[in-house]
């Protein structure tokens, strides 16, 4: 008797190589393909997958964080065309399709060009787009923080969903300025949680909600922090 992971495999290993045999390049669909898989197999199907990738257009489905991480180191190896996409539930409204940023790819310098676009867009815009852009540079300013603290603070020690900790990487931690960042860095993390998209708001936030000089002020602290940790 085969396990339910084991048949899974099975049937994966199966629609690999019929798909391989066929030689068609049609796109091909994974709908959460690592049920019941061990993490050892989980690797393997985001390689196997990854390479399938090379030659043909390959959309993954999936709640497995640990798979989408596998997923995303892989591709960062081949440097692959990849686009991310987080289903959200953005309070009454389910299932909100957004484009998603990845701390462990997206680099402090890559999401503050973002960022400054953002902020130079919202200055002239309408009230009710202004709103949605503050939102958005809460989100992209969310991810800042947790690429600052990964990338640069810890040195890229331990990252998210990776299994490995580089401890050659321990000396490079600058420990007598981390207190100074952390001091900006975790509430500045906590306001932006609280003002993103697709987060829910208690009554209270929704007649308060922030303004283009606060979200200017915030990043303006994100960016003053950054420069004093990372000070030669």
């Amino acid at each position: 008797m085969l396990s339910e992971g084991e048949q899974k495999v099975l049937a994966l290993a199966d629609f690999l190589a019929e798909s391989r045999m066929r030689g068609t390049k049609a796109p091909l669909i994974f709908d959460d393909p690592v049920t019941s898989l061990d993490y050892r197999r989980l690797d393997e199907v985001a390689a196997r997958i990854q390479n399938l990738a090379e030659t043909h257009q390959v959309v993954v489905l999936t709640h497995n964080i640990m798979f989408a991480s596998a997923l995303m180191a892989a591709r960062q190896n081949k440097k692959l065309r990849t686009k991310i996409y987080e289903v959200r539930d953005g309070g009454e409204a389910k299932g909100i399709l957004a484009p998603d940023v990845e701390p462990r790819l997206d680099t402090p310098a890559d999401l503050a060009k973002r960022i400054n676009v953002k902020l130079q867009e919202m200055t002239s815009a309408e009230p009710v787009v202004q709103d949605a852009l503050i939102k958005e540079t809460y989100d992209l300013i969310r991810a800042w923080c947790e690429a600052f603290v990964e990338q640069e603070l810890l040195q890229n020690v331990t990252q998210r969903y990776r299994k490995n900790i580089m401890m050659t990487r321990l000396s490079k931690i600058d420990s007598s300025r981390l207190d100074a960042a952390i001091a900006v860095i975790e509430p500045l993390f906590d306001r932006a949680c609280e003002r993103m998209t697709g987060h829910s708001h208690a009554a209270e936030y929704m007649s308060t909600k922030p303004t283009v000089s606060e979200v200017q002020e915030d990043w303006e602290k994100a960016k003053a922090a950054r420069s004093a940790y990372i000070a030669t």
